[in-house]
């Protein structure tokens, strides 16, 4: 019975042969968007997943007022961040963020890291980390501080272990490498190849002025907690 459809199908393709061509070729490509819509849709969705926390993380933004305009920025000044810890403890944790290029010296060897973030010590209170090397102890937290992601260790020392090596940041600046983490996963909407303890370069970002806006802020909010409620609470 099955054996007469298919001699009865492939009589109807042979018949309409062009038609039967269109029809294929129509429901394939249908079903070949449909897949491709599908895988895309769940990496967009994924984005950013991989943070132990990332319901409760949220970038701060500030409204600037221009005349009549109001301009919606991403860059914060240095100062704010600290204060809204200290004001509203429905923070968890915050963070400021300051990336740029950035020359490294190793021995007579000279890179330029288009990839590296100044940061607060608490960013591995906010975002999470695979260590490789090192622990998610109390790190950042000092001036010559700086963890690397498993590509730039390879870069720079091959397979000797990195913990504990010097490089220098603009000639005058020694970090102590006091971890290796994997690299950010490609669902990551940042990719930072190191992260330098803030502290390390105070002088370049001004991060205690209220009037620098160098820096771009992230905070994880408690378990659960509203967004809107804190936005609520903020000064206008």
């Amino acid at each position: 019975m099955v054996k007469h459809y298919f001699k009865l199908t492939f009589r109807h393709i042979k018949k309409y042969l062009l038609i039967s061509i269109l029809n294929i070729a129509g429901l394939a490509i249908g079903i070949a968007s449909f897949v491709l819509i599908m895988l895309y849709v769940n990496h967009e969705l994924n984005y950013d997943r991989y943070n132990e926390h990332f319901d409760d993380i949220y970038r701060v933004a500030v409204d600037a007022k221009i005349g009549n305009t109001v301009i919606r920025q991403t860059w914060t000044p240095a100062r704010m961040p600290l204060a809204m810890y200290d004001e509203y403890p429905e923070i968890m944790a915050i963070t400021r963020i300051a990336d740029r290029s950035m020359k490294v010296t190793l021995g007579d060897l000279v890179y330029n890291e288009d990839l590296a973030a100044a940061v607060d010590s608490t960013f591995t209170e906010v975002f999470t980390l695979n260590y490789l090397e090192g622990s998610p102890g109390k790190v950042l937290n000092e001036p010559g501080q700086v963890l690397l992601d498993r590509t730039t260790s390879r870069k720079y020392f091959g397979d000797e272990t990195a913990y504990g090596k010097v490089i220098m940041v603009y000639d005058t600046i020694p970090l102590t490498v006091m971890g290796v983490f994997e690299d950010f996963p490609a669902q990551s909407h940042f990719h930072f190849s190191m992260l330098i303890s803030l502290v390390s370069i105070d002088g370049l970002y001004n991060n205690q002025n209220w009037f620098a806006n160098n820096f771009e802020t992230y905070m994880r909010l408690e378990p659960g907690f509203p967004e809107d409620q804190l936005e609520a609470k903020l000064p206008a």
